[in-house]
């Protein structure tokens, strides 16, 4: 009887496990940001451009970012910076010649969701990001930029 309960128990905490795990954001390409020290982080992988590799670092005492790096044959320039106390982070630079204009929003004081809008050239972005990161949230934000 209690081995029937357990497995019950063990077969409903899989399928909130499988709900949580479909709502989170997937880049569409094989692209990723990864921590590489306290305050550094890397973008790597391939999109549409080629290959991606930018290396961004606290420059502004945690109240921002920059970043440089290359996406295929375009240079990438970045500045993370915070948009206001609560009012999440800007998000601005180049790839190639196309503008990077993003604000990333958390949807609530404890939510793990962000609301990343904005337009990168000429695309339109409107994506929710949300998880548990290794990252902070204003560079998986940044990623974004870079999913087409």
């Amino acid at each position: 009887m209690k081995t029937r309960k357990l497995t019950r128990l063990t077969a409903v905490a899989m399928g909130f496990m499988l709900v949580a795990t479909a709502f989170a954001w997937v880049p569409k390409k094989d692209i990723k940001a990864e921590r590489d020290g306290a305050t550094k982080f890397k973008l790597t992988g391939t999109n549409t451009n080629g290959k991606l590799d930018v290396k961004i670092e606290d420059k502004h005492l945690f109240q921002g970012f920059k970043g440089e790096g290359t996406n295929g044959e375009k240079k990438v320039t970045l500045e993370i910076k915070s948009a206001g106390l609560g009012a999440g982070w800007k998000i601005e630079g180049k790839i190639g010649d196309e503008v990077i204009d993003l604000r990333s929003q958390q949807q609530g004081a404890l939510s793990k969701e962000w609301k990343v809008t904005g337009k990168v050239g000429e695309r339109k972005i409107d994506e929710t990001i949300d998880g548990d990161w290794d990252v902070d949230p204003a560079i998986v934000s940044t990623l974004v930029a870079f999913d087409y």
